[in-house]
Formats: C-alpha cells, structure tokens, sequence
C-alpha cells in the first residue's frame, strides 16, 4: 500500500492521489512525526518504508534489503542515507519505535526530519544500518530534488537514463563531468 503524508494546503497532490487512489493524509503543519504516526494509525499500519518526495529516483533494488532486515528491527537504513544527497535512498520505521521518538523529543530539527532521532539514539531503539555500496561512496552526486537547479538537473538525468537501475544512473554521471560538477556546487550551497 502507497499512503502519501502531505500538507494541508497541498491541494494539487491531494487532487492527483484523488485521481490515482492513493490514500492520502494530510495535517498538524510542521509537526512532521505526528504525520507520520496519524497516518499510520488510521491505515494500521506496524511499520513503514519513508519514502521522501524529494528523491526522485528511489532505487528498488536498494531497498530489497531493507525489507530482509526490516521487520525485525525498529529501525532500517543505509549508512547516513538521510544525510546524504544521492536521492536514491528510503527506510524502513516501526510505528511504535517513531511514537517513541515523538515522545522523547520535542526538537524542531527531529519533528521535522522525522527519524534522526532514531538512528541517532540506537541505544534507545534495535537499529540496524547497511553500508552504502562502494560505488555510489565514489562518486559526489546529487540527485535530491530542493531547488530549481537540482529539479533541472534530475530532468535531464531522467531523460537520458529513465528508471534504469542505479548502476546505469552512475554510468551516465561519470561520462558527464559538468553534470557532475554542477551536482558538486549544488551540494555545497545545500548542505544536510
């Protein structure tokens, strides 16, 4: 089941899951987890992958593992995968394990970031985190989608590469300098 977690003022997304009939939940302005959990309360749901809206090009073959691992902790991802601006990257929250962080904190950055507190508490939680494959760590890319230039970079890559798999996301990159270049600078304007 796909269930988009939006705002309420999102009213083109809420007409286009209308369309495609995607539940979709809407609510509480900043408060993020709260989202999360309403959302997950009204569909009963134990556990879900996040996916966030600004990674476009969500690679399925990286999330095979998470779901092997997944359901047995509270907690899964790659390495700092949220911290990072490759864009390929989702992660797997037990429901119970995210009313736990809502409760533990009241920081701005965790309510709006949903679960750093999680992965950065494992003591608190059973987090279980996978190393990055090699070949994405060597290479500086971004394909997170935060500003015009980032989205304009993410059409063109969509262009040429479609939803091939990640390997065939770096081929391309590598044969496209300035592309790569832009992705560096864009980085360094838009730290995580």
């Amino acid at each position: 089941m796909i269930i988009v977690v939006t705002t309420e003022d999102s009213l083109e997304t809420k007409k286009i899951c209308k369309e495609l009939h995607v539940p979709c939940y809407h609510g509480h302005g900043d408060d993020v987890i709260l989202k999360f959990l309403d959302a997950a309360y009204v569909h009963r749901l134990n556990g879900f992958f996040r996916i966030c809206a600004d990674n476009p090009f969500i690679s399925l073959p990286l999330m095979y593992p998470l779901t092997t691992w997944g359901f047995h902790n509270d907690y899964i991802a790659y390495k700092n995968c949220m911290l990072r601006h490759e864009g390929l990257w989702m992660e797997y929250v037990k429901t119970s394990a995210l009313y736990k962080a809502m409760l533990a904190t009241n920081l701005p950055y965790d309510i709006q970031n949903v679960t750093p507190f999680i992965y950065k508490n494992p003591w608190l939680f059973l987090v279980k985190t996978l190393k990055i494959p090699q070949e994405i760590q060597d290479l500086e890319f971004r394909l997170t989608v935060d500003t015009e230039s980032d989205f304009k970079i993410a059409q063109k890559v969509y262009k040429e590469v479609g939803e091939q798999h990640w390997y065939n996301i770096l081929d391309y990159l590598k044969k496209h300098p300035k592309l790569l270049k832009k992705m560096k600078k864009n980085i360094e304007e838009n730290p995580k």
